[in-house]
């Protein structure tokens, strides 16, 4: 079985996003040999269903045959290495080739899978088990991951984008564009190319950001920056026990010790914070209440949730590991864009559960909680639960005033209240920190949806002309051009795709041949954006 692989890095056959091109130049001679091996590969690998993988425009394609199979490996792999495709994989016939152009964020990826394969093939014709591939898979799934967006909030982003037919182009890890010319825009993140560079700097530093919001009038908990153990315990005498020991500069709840209840305990905290990489150490009043999460977007809340820290329930059966290995298990938590996340087993999960005089081994009793962690952080194994229609006015418009006060144009607003649905105003509410570039996660995934629409307003015009040699193309990017106008040599689309999504108008050349226009006007299909979308369900999946 010959495979011929392409990339292409632009658009091609309506996709709204990369592909892969995987020509089977012989595939008719095909032995039931290799299609029987695939056909055991795919039922060992974890499952992804799509009835609509495949597009064929009324080719008769054998999907149980091995290029079909093969490609299909392909796509269930790239799926569980947190590739998303958003449309069917097309099957097209060139010359005596059978071709199957795979949609994919990642057309790199998608050949380090197909190598990936080629040397697990070889592996099971040495005698590798199919039972042992599932170590294979985990460890190909990490090393595949560098080729995608890092963070959560991308891949989310994409899908929404998707969803509407934007145009987006993933630039490399960190930076994704969205849309061409007057309609565009740059992500990293949930950080827009319209934020204050000032804003996500006072940000990072959560001394900052809580000094800025006292002098405003907020109310902050008290809190100071210590070198040393002994001014640690200073701070703690004068303020009181528990406190809470956390890094100036980091996110998702990384390092933070909270509820510590006396000096042994702050010393041994101080000590591990000490050892760690996370630079300057805070120490913080430990104020009660609950955890509340508040989303602004250009001066306005758009969501508010409550954040429940990492819990197991007791079945009076179950040791502590076990239902922490359910607990992991879980679905949204094995999902490549949710930011609730696996909980690992840290300092912190071991000194929550010390408290309670429970370890991995204890059996709660049926009904019985047990508390994970200190924080409540999604990123730390806790859930969000909505709490926007609850949420006082005034603590609504004291959520939008910080953000303004902040210079930010996105936040995520951490807040700590006995109860959010009264006023800040009655006392038992502090402001936590600040988040320039939060995690949304996924209990409201429409918020996605709301900042794309927010930031991506236009829809240039697009004039398409391909040519033989001619390479003129007006910047995709410029934020003050309406009008773009490509001019593409034909070999370039055939290599590389249609540098645009969409068009709305086009004009081959007539000097190009008749063949070479027919596989042009096969590759060339013009998406449209729509930016009035309106989910049906007020959601997306992805």
């Amino acid at each position: 079985m010959k495979i011929e692989i392409q990339k292409i890095n632009g658009y091609a056959y309506g996709a709204i996003q990369s592909s892969l091109v995987m020509r089977f130049s012989n595939a008719s001679s095909e032995s039931d040999t290799i299609s029987k091996t695939l056909k055991k590969l795919q039922e060992s690998l974890p499952v992804f269903q799509d009835g609509n993988r495949f597009s064929t425009d009324g080719l008769v394609v054998n999907l149980n045959a091995a290029s079909a199979l093969y490609v299909t490996v392909i796509d269930i792999l790239n799926h569980h290495c947190g590739d998303q495709r958003f449309t069917p994989i097309k099957v097209f016939e060139d010359g005596d080739s059978l071709c199957f152009a795979l949609p994919t964020l990642s057309p790199a990826m998608s050949v380090f899978n197909i190598n990936a394969v080629q040397l697990l093939l070889s592996k099971l014709r040495k005698g590798l088990k199919y039972e042992n591939i599932i170590e294979f898979e985990e460890d190909l799934k990490k090393q595949a991951r560098g080729f995608l967006s890092a963070g959560t909030n991308a891949g989310n982003f994409i899908a929404a984008a998707a969803e509407r037919k934007i145009p987006f182009k993933v630039f490399n890890q960190r930076y994704i564009i969205f849309g061409y010319g007057s309609g565009s825009s740059i992500f990293s993140g949930s950080i827009t190319d319209q934020e204050s560079s000032i804003g996500v700097s006072l940000a990072k530093s959560k001394l900052d950001t809580n000094r800025l919001l006292k002098m405003s009038g907020f109310p902050v908990a008290q809190q100071a920056r210590v070198r040393a153990a002994e001014d640690a315990v200073r701070f703690a005498e004068r303020v009181g026990y528990p406190v809470v020991l956390k890094p100036e500069s980091e996110e998702q709840g990384r390092g933070v010790f909270a509820n510590i209840i006396d000096e042994d305990e702050l010393k041994e905290c101080f000590s591990e914070l000490s050892e760690s990489s996370y630079g300057s150490i805070l120490i913080e009043q430990h104020v009660p209440g609950d955890v509340y999460r508040i989303n602004t977007i250009d001066g306005e809340v758009v969501r508010v949730v409550k954040r429940v820290a990492a819990q197991l329930l007791g079945d009076g059966q179950s040791t502590v590991k076990e239902l922490l290995d359910g607990f992991n298990n879980e679905p949204l938590r094995l999902n490549p864009n949710s930011s609730m996340m696996a909980l690992k087993i840290d300092d912190d999960v071991v000194r929550t559960l010390t408290k309670q005089s429970v370890g991995m081994s204890s059996v709660p009793k049926k009904g019985e909680s047990i508390y994970l962690t200190s924080i409540s952080s999604v990123s730390r194994g806790g859930h969000s639960l909505d709490f926007i229609s609850e949420f006082h006015p005034d603590n609504r418009v004291l959520c939008e005033k910080i953000s303004n006060i902040m210079r930010l144009n996105i936040t995520g607003i951490d807040i700590l209240a006995i109860d959010a649905s009264q006023s800040w105003r009655d006392g038992n509410f502090w402001i936590c920190e600040v988040n320039s570039q939060p995690q949304l996660g996924v209990s409201h995934m429409q918020i996605y949806g709301d900042v794309l629409g927010r930031k991506i307003k236009n829809r240039p015009n697009v004039s398409l002309f391909i040519s033989i040699d001619n390479a003129d193309v007006t910047p995709l990017f410029d934020t003050r051009c309406n009008n773009i106008t490509a001019a593409v040599p034909y070999a370039s689309i055939l290599r590389d795709g249609c540098p645009v999504q969409y068009f709305d108008s086009l004009e081959i050349s007539e000097d190009i041949p008749e063949d070479i226009r027919r596989k042009l006007e096969s590759m060339l299909v013009s998406v449209e954006p729509d930016l009035n979308f309106v989910p049906r369900t007020g959601q997306f999946s992805y």
